[in-house]
């Protein structure tokens, strides 16, 4: 979806901004020094993001929307989402979700 691109684009722009800035900021180091300072406060950024994503997620797992629309799914068989094949375009399972008959 468009999302999933312009989030991969918005994460390669922002992995390349971070590179120049510690580039700019290390630059009075010793190369190697420079190189292993500079790996290490991508790392800890890198891990610093993804522990507030998954922070994230799990508060919107508990916004009261999202604890009523997975009630109901779970209370009213109809409402199941089918898992999606993305390259056949139907429905994941035997024979790709087409009907046979």
């Amino acid at each position: 979806s468009a999302a999933l691109i312009n989030g991969q684009a918005v994460a390669g722009i922002l992995v390349c901004a971070f590179r120049i800035a510690t580039k700019f900021y290390f630059a009075s180091a010793a190369p190697f020094d420079a190189l292993r300072l500079s790996s290490q406060v991508y790392f800890a950024a890198a891990t610093v993001i993804t522990l507030a994503a998954l922070g994230a997620f799990g508060v919107l797992l508990r916004l009261p929307l999202v604890v009523r629309v997975r009630a109901a799914r779970a209370s009213a068989p109809g409402l199941e989402m089918e898992p999606h094949d993305a390259l056949s375009g139907g429905a994941a399972g035997p024979g790709g979700g087409a009907s046979k008959g």
